[in-house]
């Protein structure tokens, strides 16, 4: 951590907007400081928040280790063909094409920085039992194409196709979801994402080697080390 970590933390209250509507939450630059924007909204007080700014800081320092020591371009080939610039519109699951989340679809650098990230803040139990294992169901694709639908409500339990958005908004109560049951999609499936775990497998393995391998890191026990450590921040 002497060696490696950022000698400045540059704070920036306010987002930093993109062109594309995105936001940026985070640059490391040259291995010498991380800037961290939209400061002013971080309760420190909320789980969600600390959350969000580990995941946010541990991205951005994998980005700094890389810049010291290189990962093996393998981790590239693993899923070379479904980077797109273009990640924010994407309404497939990332899992199912092998990655931990939609923006590691943006390139192969951010890919390996949201993998180390995620994992380190989910901890092993979450990220097996709840990301890997994932059990919700959905529309059926044969059905509802990708898209046609809602975000999982987990108030609501369900989903409902977008067609539908102005005549729900018509007899929604907006206290229960009881008055717009009728609307919900039941013809649901679980989907198989057997072949983007597989995949995901393998990036795991290349990011633990490379941790042992370029500074000497079991990848699991800092796992374990981060969730104590958050464990005991968000008391």
């Amino acid at each position: 951590m002497r060696t490696y970590a950022p000698k400045q933390l540059i704070l920036s209250g306010s987002p930093q907007l993109n062109k594309d509507g995105t936001s940026t939450e985070g640059v490391a630059e040259g291995g010498l400081d991380i800037l961290l924007t939209n400061i002013n909204k971080i309760n420190a007080r909320s789980p969600a928040d600390v959350k969000g700014m580990l995941h946010l800081m541990h991205h951005e320092f994998t980005h700094i280790l890389n810049q010291k020591k290189v990962y093996t371009q393998d981790f590239n080939k693993v899923t070379p063909s479904d980077y797109i610039a273009e990640w924010y519109n994407s309404t497939i699951n990332p899992l199912s094409l092998g990655f931990i989340s939609d923006y590691a679809r943006k390139s192969p650098e951010e890919d390996f920085a949201e993998m180390v990230s995620w994992m380190l803040t989910w901890g092993k139990d979450s990220y097996e039992n709840t990301y890997i294992k994932q059990g919700l169901p959905v529309p059926n694709p044969a059905v509802y194409p990708a898209g046609s639908y809602s975000e999982y409500d987990a108030a609501a339990g369900q989903y409902y196709k977008k067609s539908d958005l102005d005549a729900i908004l018509k007899v929604w109560d907006r206290k229960t979801a009881a008055s717009i049951a009728s609307f919900f999609i039941k013809d649901l499936v679980k989907p198989d994402y057997s072949a983007g775990i597989a995949k995901l497998r393998q990036k795991e393995a290349i990011v633990v080697a490379y941790f042992k391998s370029a500074y000497n890191i079991n990848f699991y026990s800092l796992q374990a080390n981060v969730q104590k450590s958050l464990a005991e921040a968000i008391k």
